[in-house]
């Protein structure tokens, strides 16, 4: 009885017993010199701080857009909050907070047009 017996044929092996083929390639490469691999501190699918600070960003300048036709004192200011929290995640939001403060201009003046006009509907009678 030979001492292979049992064991099944040498595949993958010479006369001499070593590895006749190369081992596999491994998932992992290692990256050119000059070239870091990433680093993922968060857990798959959490969105990371510049992300929510752009999607504020964006919310922001849509409703500062749509309060520059409609509600325009209360979109104004929820669009300038919206830009604040942006910014202190480390986002930027200019055109927004542009837009926010002429909502709010744009608010005050037709309040006190309306007011104005109020008066003058009054004093006519």
């Amino acid at each position: 009885m030979t001492d292979n017996e049992g064991q099944g044929p040498n595949l993958g092996k010479n006369e001499m017993g070593e590895e006749a083929y190369p081992p596999p390639p491994s998932a992992y490469q290692v990256p050119p010199a000059g070239y870091s691999q990433p680093q993922f501190n968060q857990q798959y699918g959490q969105p990371t701080v510049l992300m929510e600070a752009k999607k504020k960003a964006d919310l922001a300048l849509v409703l500062s857009i749509v309060g520059l036709f409609f509600f325009s004192l209360i979109l104004g200011f929820v669009s300038l909050y919206l830009v604040k929290q942006s910014e202190d995640m480390g986002g930027e939001a200019k055109g927004a907070k542009i837009l926010g403060w002429i909502d709010v201009g744009i608010g005050v003046l037709s309040i006190v047009l309306t007011f104005f006009i109020f008066l003058l509907g009054i004093s006519s009678y």
